[in-house]
């Protein structure tokens, strides 16, 4: 009887591991189906924690002395440079998931528009709407205007934004005042709207030819550091999102030029990676000392330290990014790391983080700007200060799992399964 009982006990453990086994194939078959890269998700999850950081350290929250405003400055940095490790690595996943199908023409523009929409504009709107009536509650309606009501809607008021600013900045034509920004995040997601357009133009009429992705990614790079130094010698002072648009189409490409590297490398087999990696690590050391020298080499913050600090993240785009890509990929203890469950999930959550962050800054715990500060519901542990910080995070959590369960994965699968449909028609 024990005997038997033991033996009922071992086939129910096979079983259950068998079970196991089978989740862990249906997860891997998933994921090379979809081209789903963990580690490069968890990565970003990492780069959107990133964000919501450094923009309470800015929001004043924790300024109590010159050593946290160096913290706060750096933190400033380190956001910047994880929004470029957005654009890199949205190329490089874009070239994996749609550069075949759409030289090949067997993915039209109509489906690929209606998966980007499915991703980005759900949620987007939910938090439009949250801060247009929380704009109302805090009596601020003097921000609805026609045109940035508009503008704000369909995620294109950094396009006018940055035109306005840049005519007057570089050629004195003034064009009016730029439109408010609803939602302060989403201006990278904006700038994202236009490289999605230009791969999709430049896949499908070169009908996927690599080489066009290389030309792209060295004509932005170029494109970006001449704008830079046009925009520091003729404004003679600095704003970090008068140039998104040249940012995030260099970052974009530089980022698909990666994948089509790596791609290469993987054929040369596992004796090539293993010599890539050691110079995928010097890369990054190299970059941490670069972007160190251009930060405190000019202290206080000045225009010459924030043109050394966003020539070296222009750099970045063909450097430390791809390197961090490569090596999440192929550094073991690294891609162990990253792909934990908790990173995992936080990846899965990463674009949520990333507006829940500054929404529930900006309109739900009252950031101290002047310009937003009345919009605030709440003024929550003014005098705790890292007290307020955790709450904030674990509140920006909530809601983007909230958000996530019940409102982007239902309608990416609505929305995915109508372009799946579309195409077959």
């Amino acid at each position: 009887m024990r005997q038997q009982a033991t033996g009922n006990r071992q086939q129910a453990t096979g079983n259950r591991q068998q079970a196991t086994g089978n989740r862990q194939q249906a997860t891997g078959n998933r994921q090379q189906a979809t081209g789903y890269l963990v580690p490069l998700d968890a990565l970003r999850g990492i780069a959107a924690f990133i964000v919501v950081f450094a923009h309470y350290l800015s929001s004043g929250q924790l300024r109590d002395g010159s050593l946290l405003d160096i913290v706060s400055g750096v933190a400033n940095c380190s956001s910047a440079l994880a929004v470029q490790l957005f654009f890199v690595i949205s190329g490089f996943v874009f070239c994996k998931l749609y550069r075949e199908k759409i030289g090949s023409g067997d993915m039209p523009f109509r489906q690929y528009a209606l998966l980007r929409f499915s991703r980005l504009f759900p949620l987007y709107w939910l938090t439009f709407f949250i801060v247009v009536a929380s704009m109302l509650i805090g009596g601020v309606a003097y921000v609805f205007t026609p045109r940035d009501l508009v503008l704000n809607f369909f995620m294109v008021n950094q396009w006018a934004a940055e035109f306005i600013f840049n005519a007057k900045a570089m050629f004195g034509v003034n064009l009016g005042v730029a439109p408010f920004e609803y939602i302060p995040p989403a201006w990278s997601v904006s700038n994202e709207l236009i490289a999605y357009v230009v791969f999709f133009a430049a896949v499908y009429f070169s009908r996927g030819k690599s080489k066009v992705i290389f030309v792209l990614a060295a004509i932005f790079e170029v494109v970006a550091f001449a704008y830079l130094l046009a925009f520091y010698q003729n404004a003679g002072f600095f704003d970090f999102q008068a140039h998104g648009t040249t940012r995030c189409l260099a970052g974009f490409f530089c980022g698909a030029a990666t994948y089509l590297l790596y791609t290469r490398a993987k054929v040369k087999g596992d004796k090539f990676i293993a010599k890539l990696k050691p110079i995928c690590l010097v890369i990054i050391a190299l970059s941490v000392v670069g972007f160190a020298y251009a930060l405190f080499s000019t202290l206080p913050r000045t225009i010459e330290m924030w043109f050394r600090f966003y020539t070296a993240l222009n750099f970045a785009n063909a450097t430390f990014c791809p390197a961090l890509v490569v090596l999440s990929l192929e550094l073991k203890p690294f891609s162990r790391v990253l792909s934990t469950k908790i990173l995992r999930r936080i990846g899965e959550l990463s674009y949520g983080i990333y507006l829940w962050g500054g929404v529930t800054l900006m309109f739900v715990f009252g950031a101290d700007e002047p310009t937003r500060q009345n919009f605030a519901l709440f003024h929550w542990f003014n005098g705790a200060k890292l007290l307020h910080f955790v709450v904030y995070a674990v509140f920006v959590l909530i809601l983007a799992e909230l958000s996530y369960r019940f409102l982007e994965r239902p309608a990416q699968k609505f929305l995915r399964g109508r372009a799946k449909k579309s195409t077959t028609r």
